[in-house]
C-alpha cells in the first residue's frame, strides 16, 4: 500500500516508507483502510498530512535514477535539425563557441513553434562591447524593461551596475553544466546540492534534471547553434511521459 503510488520500485525508499507508516497509522485505521472504508481513506489522509515531515525524511533514501531512455525525436525537433543542419552544436566544437554574432536590435524568444511572432517576453540586444553581448528582458505588450543580461561563452550572466562598477553573476547555476557530459553538481535557487546527467544524441542534448520532488526527474532536451543559443527546447518529465517543446523565434527592431 506504502508504494503502490509511485511509479517504477524504490526498495530503500519504500522500506523507510513503511516503516514510518506503521509507527504513525493506527491498527484501526489500517483495517478500515483495507476493507476500503471511505472514512478509513479520509483518516490516512490527515494522518499522512500531519505526518509530512517523518515522511519527507524518507527522502534520503530515494535512490535517483540518471538514466535517459530512449525518446523519439519530435517532428518539431527534426525540422529544427534539418534547417540548421551544419549550424548545431556539438561536444566536438563545443570548445570554439563564438559570439552572439547579432546586432543591436536583434530580438529572440524560444516559445510555442505555433506562434510565429514573439508574444508575452523577449530578450533585446541594446548594446556590444567587445566580445560582450548586452541584452534587457522585456515583458510584452507593454514593452516594459526588466534585468540586463551579458552573453558570453554560450552562457547567460546576470548584468549588474553599482556605484558605476559592472559585475557579473551567472543566471542560472544549471548553467555551469551546459556543456558537460555526464554527471555534474550545481546548486540549485533553493542553495541545495542538486545533479544533472547530461547525454548528447544526433544534435540534441539531453538534461536528466530533479523534479519537484525527490522522487521525479525530468528531461530538458536542447538544440543549440553554435553560440550556444537555444534553437529547440522540450520539457519532459519521466515518470508521466508529458511535456512540451518550443523553438526559438526571432525578429529585429531599430533601437
Amino acid at each position: 500500500m506504502a508504494c503502490s503510488f509511485r511509479k517504477g520500485t524504490n526498495e530503500s525508499y519504500c522500506g523507510c516508507f513503511v516503516q514510518v507508516l506503521n509507527e504513525i497509522v493506527p491498527e484501526e485505521e489500517k483495517r478500515l483502510v483495507v476493507k476500503g472504508d471511505r472514512n478509513g481513506k479520509s483518516l490516512l489522509v490527515d494522518i499522512l498530512l500531519k505526518n509530512s515531515k517523518k515522511l519527507d525524511g524518507c527522502d534520503k533514501h530515494w535512490e535517483k535514477d540518471l538514466t535517459i531512455p530512449d525518446i523519439a525525436v519530435t517532428d518539431v525537433a527534426q525540422g529544427v535539425l534539418d534547417k540548421h543542419a551544419g549550424l548545431i552544436l556539438n561536444p566536438e566544437n563545443v570548445d570554439d563557441i563564438g559570439s552572439f554574432n547579432r546586432p543591436i536590435g536583434y530580438e529572440y524568444k524560444i516559445q510555442d513553434p505555433s506562434l510565429k511572432t514573439l508574444s508575452a517576453t523577449k530578450y533585446k540586444v541594446v548594446d556590444i562591447k567587445g566580445d560582450k553581448t548586452h541584452l534587457v528582458y522585456i515583458n510584452l505588450p507593454e514593452n516594459k524593461v526588466y534585468e540586463g543580461y551579458i552573453w558570453g561563452q554560450g552562457k547567460m550572466f546576470y548584468r549588474k551596475l553599482k556605484g558605476g562598477v559592472e559585475s557579473y553573476s551567472i543566471a542560472s547555476r544549471f548553467e555551469e553544466c551546459k556543456f558537460k557530459l555526464g554527471l555534474c553538481k550545481f546548486t540549485n535557487l533553493h542553495g541545495e546540492e542538486a545533479e544533472v546527467f547530461t547525454e548528447y544524441r544526433d544534435g540534441l542534448w539531453y538534461y536528466n534534471l530533479p523534479g519537484y520532488s525527490v522522487q521525479d526527474r525530468k528531461l530538458k532536451i536542447f538544440i543549440y547553434d553554435k553560440s550556444g543559443l537555444p534553437l529547440y527546447y522540450r520539457y519532459y518529465i519521466l515518470n508521466k511521459g508529458t511535456g512540451y517543446e518550443e523553438i526559438r523565434v526571432e525578429s529585429y527592431t531599430e533601437s
